[in-house]
């Protein structure tokens, strides 16, 4: 257990740096003169270390044409379903030339947000549009990820919505006739059963 919360701490102080900007800290942008986004990858990755460090099994809940179906996974069957958030990464300075981040502190949720919007023509390489951070301003943890991705050629959207600790969810949208977005599929994976 404390190599893993030696990995969260790591975790809490990497974004504690990163939020710095030169908005709040001129000094640290001319010293370092780079753009830092929070690794959002690198988080996901350590949440799935922690899943697999838990003596539960997963639940996989789909659901399709206004019907769920429940199951127990396995690991290979859960990284599988969270590929496509996985293998096209969020680090520190990958997508600065894409992306921009704004801050701010939302008293309704109570958390710190950070958002990241495109700004410009993004590669055809690149299918994430948007993605944000939610934290816990009290404990300098992350509460929550959201993640949008859009597949142009296959008229797919995906959103992951990952709630720290608890499950992650991913809804697929199809675009139709008119172009107007409609969810096909909504994919959730469980591990907490406590909350």
């Amino acid at each position: 257990m404390k190599p893993l919360l030696s990995i969260l701490s790591f975790a809490a102080a990497l974004f504690f740096y990163s939020c710095q900007s030169a908005e709040t800290n001129p000094q640290l942008k001319s010293a370092t003169d780079t753009i830092k986004f929070f690794p959002v990858t690198s988080f996901l990755q350590t949440q799935l270390i922690a899943i697999d460090s838990l003596p539960v099994t997963i639940m996989y809940v789909v659901t399709e044409n206004s019907k769920s179906d429940t199951s127990w996974i396995k690991k290979n069957q859960r990284d599988s379903i969270l590929k496509t958030f996985l293998v096209e990464e969020i680090k520190q300075d990958n997508l600065t030339d894409f992306f921009k981040e704004s801050t701010f502190k939302d008293e309704t949720i109570n958390a710190i947000t950070l958002t990241y919007d495109a700004f410009g023509k993004i590669p055809d390489s690149i299918h994430i549009r948007h993605w944000d951070v939610y934290i816990d301003p009290d404990k300098g943890k992350v509460k929550k990820i959201y993640i949008e991705k859009e597949f142009l050629k296959e008229g797919i959207q995906q959103h992951l919505i990952w709630q720290s600790d608890q499950f992650a969810k991913i809804i697929t949208l199809k675009a139709t006739e008119k172009n107007k977005l409609t969810v096909v599929k909504e994919e959730k994976i469980v591990w907490d059963f406590s909350k």
